[in-house]
């Protein structure tokens, strides 16, 4: 019953096992040993990587609905402890090449599958059971539908739960595999631009403009530091300051959208009524979010309880019942949390930032910041189990990166 909100199951409160934690559940438990007699990693940075879940853990026992709390709450941690028992893991040369092998081939079948949804404006194997695929169709209620020259148009799923997560992992996943091969000193160039140019044009159908944003983002930030390094090495330290700068301006930029949502609004082509839609929304559960922290900032409501509790403080008038967490990961973890997790969040994100462009790892800071940005104006590097995973593995990536292994 606690999995209901007016008579129906909603998704982000239903416990539910992926194939994907069970795989990370087994690195878990036979990387314990692993982890164990880790004397690389300084336990500073340990204590800093847990102090996080260690305040979502607190906020479960402030939440109105204790089962979904504490289901999120277990899938938080067992990510976490799946990144601190692989850190060694990824310390060998064959294993982090192969970790990309394995990025550039689940991004070329994912990609494959989304052509051949939009080819057909349907779901290809109509099951879960395939790819993990959703079934739908045209006539699939409140399916997501785009503008494609003037037609409606359904863009490609692949294997999420829309067309905007697709789009946050294509964004995430191109970035780390252009920083990788750019890292290379043997560099194969037909395969890195087949694999970018097949994944920017998924991106491209996905028609979502955050993450157009947040791509274009990623380039000029590589090519940024590609400059800055190539002009003279001692101009890296003026990488810092700036990735900082940047990375605080994001956060500050998506806490105000609702100063600016008519705005962006002006901005979007003529014919994209749920593009405006959502942005009606997005600003709406903002004003919302800030309402309940207001009456609960020390300890907040509870994570994952945003969708059972905002109700109240809603003001966006639909005929179509919208329960969606809000669509900034920092005012969603504030509103949950309190303002303790929320500060410990927020420092656990500059000091990955920081840490990682201090020792050469930009192109890890870089898909930090794309992150950062898709999540001040989404919730699914949150909130959705894949894009998490892919959230807290980048985090790792960049919080223990060092130029002498060149490890993650």
């Amino acid at each position: 019953m606690q999995s209901f909100i007016n008579g129906k199951s909603l998704n982000y409160l239903t416990p539910t096992v992926y194939l994907q934690d069970i795989a990370v559940a087994a690195v878990v438990v036979f990387g314990i040993a692993s982890t164990a007699k880790d004397t690389v990693t300084p336990n500073l940075l340990k204590r800093l990587f847990f102090l996080f879940p260690l305040a979502v853990f607190l906020s479960v026992f402030f939440a109105g609905r204790f089962y979904p709390s504490a289901y999120f709450f277990g899938r938080l941690l067992l990510y976490f402890l799946f990144c601190s028992a692989s850190i060694n893991l990824f310390r060998a040369p064959s294993v982090r090449r192969w970790f990309f092998v394995s990025i550039a081939v689940n991004l070329l079948l994912l990609c494959v599958l989304g052509f051949l949804q939009f080819y057909r404006q349907s779901s290809v194997f109509n099951n879960y059971l395939f790819f993990g695929e959703q079934p739908y169709s045209v006539f699939t209620p409140f399916i997501s539908k785009e503008s494609f020259n003037g037609v409606a148009r359904i863009p490609p799923y692949a294997t999420f739960l829309h067309p905007n997560i697709f789009a946050g992992y294509l964004v995430i996943s191109l970035t780390l595999l252009l920083g990788y091969f750019l890292s290379r000193k043997k560099r194969q160039t037909v395969p890195s631009v087949l694999f970018i140019l097949t994944g920017a044009v998924a991106l491209f159908l996905t028609k979502s403009y955050t993450a157009w944003t947040a791509f274009v983002l990623g380039l000029l930030l590589l090519l940024f530091v590609r400059h800055v390094l190539m002009r003279h090495i001692k101009n890296a330290r003026l990488i810092t300051p700036v990735f900082l700068f940047l990375t605080l301006t994001i956060i500050l930029l998506g806490l105000l959208f609702p100063f600016y949502k008519n705005r962006v609004v002006m901005l979007l082509p003529n014919d994209s009524i749920t593009s405006t839609l959502s942005v009606e929304r997005r600003s709406a559960l903002l004003e919302a979010s800030y309402k309940m922290l207001f009456q609960r900032p020390f300890f907040g409501w509870g994570i994952n309880s945003f969708t059972y509790s905002f109700k109240p403080f809603y003001r966006f008038q639909e005929r179509v019942i919208f329960n969606q967490p809000v669509h900034n990961v920092f005012a969603l973890v504030s509103t949950e949390t309190g303002l303790v997790g929320a500060l410990l969040f927020l420092v656990l994100i500059f000091y990955a930032v920081y840490y990682s462009v201090r020792h050469d790892g930009f192109f890890y800071s870089v898909a930090l910041i794309q992150i950062i940005f898709l999540s001040s104006f989404d919730h699914y590097f949150f909130t959705i189990p894949q894009t998490q995973l892919l959230f807290i593995l980048t985090l790792m990536m960049g919080f223990t990166y060092t130029k002498e292994n060149n490890c993650l």
